[in-house]
């Protein structure tokens, strides 16, 4: 069994106003392994950020315990802390004029005491923290000058520069544009799965989620709090029930879809790289796929000048078309009807 980097056992979180405790969330259980990637899941205003702060220690826990590596989480230094967690928030910064590798040696503060001085250790752990995220030709550029993506793997640089055993990232992706989105999720698979660090970060992409978490820690709409793998959770409507609102998850894709929406079954007779694509154009369509249904879908590469061509038939007819966006019309329910 994976070591546990990071457990949580009773929590409850939330503020403290006019000397009163107001707790968002309450009765948390929940571990995360070396080398496991957890996504945080829940609707605006269920208490993400509020957990995760929590569990940096930005605010107190109002109940429970939270030991990271064995210790409490509690009892920590904050020199302690800042070697055992490191967190990348969702604000945008105001860097100023400082060179991108200056805002990574920042992460070497708990290393190298009050004067800040850097001795070759840690200029070689923040020149491997710039290589780990693909920074390397960003360091000398001032951080203003930055796209997001750009920016967010500096500021993971920062935190990796820490040598923590936990990373919390409260929603990284939220200014990022696909490309970059896509080399986040592979850059947080990489340290999970080559460097053993423990991941949590909050999320509102379903589909990264599903496709990239290890564990899914997930908050409903009464605030209740359940962990366990994304099949799992998926097999067990949970997902669905949590953020879906009344819609229907579809764990193809892991996306919702309206409720209601026709789910004609339509068979695919085919293989290769167009299998994919025209799975995916067949369930946008309002489809689902059954191999024994009446509709059935076949297609042919076709020549070099030629582009591939689908076939549909169905009811004794057949229509043949020569890309997705007409294929979705002929499929769509309210065809053979």
């Amino acid at each position: 069994m994976t070591a546990a980097a990071l457990t949580v056992a009773n929590a409850t979180v939330g503020y403290v106003a006019g000397g009163r405790k107001r707790a968002i969330l309450s009765d948390l259980r929940a571990n995360l392994g070396a080398g496991e990637l957890a996504c945080l899941v829940g609707l605006n205003g269920s208490g993400k950020s509020t957990l995760l702060r929590s569990l940096a220690r930005f605010q107190p826990l109002l109940g429970g315990t939270v030991e990271v590596c064995g210790q409490s989480l509690a009892r920590l230094t904050p020199r302690q802390l800042a070697r055992q967690v490191a967190v990348v928030l969702t604000e945008r910064t105001a860097p100023g004029q400082m060179r991108a590798y200056d805002v990574v040696a920042l992460g070497r503060y708990p290393y190298t005491g009050i004067a800040g001085r850097l001795s070759p250790a840690d200029r070689a752990v923040i020149d491997e923290a710039l290589a780990a995220t693909a920074a390397e030709t960003l360091a000398q550029r001032p951080l203003g000058e930055l796209s997001d993506g750009e920016r967010q793997r500096v500021m993971i640089a920062r935190a990796l520069a820490q040598q923590p055993e936990v990373l919390l990232l409260d929603e990284p992706a939220a200014f990022l544009d696909v490309r970059a989105r896509m080399e986040l999720a592979a850059l947080l698979t990489t340290l999970t799965r080559e460097r053993g660090l423990a991941v949590l970060m909050s999320t509102h992409d379903l589909e990264q989620t599903m496709r990239h978490a290890d564990t899914v820690w997930l908050i409903d709409e009464l605030r209740t709090f359940t962990t366990g793998a994304p099949e799992d959770l998926g097999r067990a409507g949970l997902i669905e029930k949590a953020l879906g609102g009344g819609l229907d998850f579809d764990p193809d894709t892991g996306t919702f879809r309206a409720p209601g929406s026709p789910h004609r079954a339509v068979a695919l007779d085919g293989d290769g790289p167009l299998l994919a694509w025209t799975r995916r154009a067949v369930i946008r369509a309002g489809c689902r796929i059954d191999q024994d249904a009446p509709i059935r879908v076949s297609w042919v590469a076709g020549a070099e000048r030629r582009g591939p061509r689908w076939t549909v038939r169905a009811a004794g007819a057949s229509v043949d078309v020569q890309d997705l966006g007409e294929l979705v019309r002929q499929v769509r329910p309210d065809r053979f009807a």
